[in-house]
């Protein structure tokens, strides 16, 4: 049995230790920008909603059903795999606030502060699978969109490979087209597989990201690891 071990959300760089987990996929996201006209964009995916979101503000200034053509309070879905609803509002400079993104019996939320930008929020998740003796399958996750659509791997501290989505399909080393076996990815997940050539060398293992908001003009660096014991598990 392992222990994950937990650390401030504000640490660009987390530990916590592999156990045998299935592989995280945020398919619930609710996530915000403020675009180059000022305005705050809220992005809500939510599986199976195409109809019926609500999203509001905690002090209800603003409170939206979505679909709508309403022309003060307009949003739209688009249909795609994501269900993603987007409200955009005219907002204040330093405007913060918690707001929710509701469909039937579920509810997301998402702090937003567009003095510190959307930066502040970015989170990745990573987890391990070992689904064979000395073979370790990495998956990393993001509500967010990371810069390049592309995610590097580490073993040991040092990069061995990076997982890139382009036109829809998967590379990795550059132009090899990923194959089921090594590696596949969506624009919110990237799964790397690793073959150990004696597995008590791995001590951890890496996902690392860089996000962007080409508003402000900023970059942020993550990087997630996940701590391997004594026995390669």
């Amino acid at each position: 049995m392992f222990e994950k071990i937990l650390y401030p959300a504000a640490l660009a760089n987390i530990l916590c230790v592999i156990g045998v987990c299935a592989s995280f996929y945020p398919p619930d996201c609710f996530t915000w920008q403020n675009n180059k006209q000022g305005q705050l964009v809220l992005s809500c995916k939510l599986s199976g909603a195409r109809t019926n979101v609500k999203i509001y503000d905690s002090k209800e200034r603003y409170k939206v059903n979505c679909p709508n053509d309403n022309e003060t309070t307009k949003c739209k879905s688009k249909s795609n795999e994501k269900n993603e609803t987007i409200f955009t509002v005219t907002v204040e400079k330093n405007y913060e606030d918690q707001w929710f993104c509701e469909h039937k019996d579920k509810t997301l939320h998402a702090n937003i502060s567009i003095s510190e930008g959307f930066l502040s929020s970015t989170q990745l998740e990573i987890s391990a699978q070992i689904v064979e003796d000395s073979r370790y399958r990495l998956s990393c996750s993001t509500c967010w969109e990371v810069q390049g659509l592309s995610i590097e791997f580490l073993v040991n501290n040092k990069s061995e490979d990076s997982v890139r989505l382009s036109d829809r399909k998967c590379y990795h080393k550059g132009r090899n087209v990923c194959v089921e076996n090594q590696c596949f990815c969506s624009s919110n997940s990237y799964t790397w597989t690793y073959n150990a050539t004696h597995k008590l060398d791995i001590h951890n293992v890496s996902c690392k990201a860089d996000f962007e908001d080409v508003v402000r003009k900023c970059e942020k660096r993550q990087t997630m690891t996940l701590i391997v014991d004594g026995q390669g598990r």
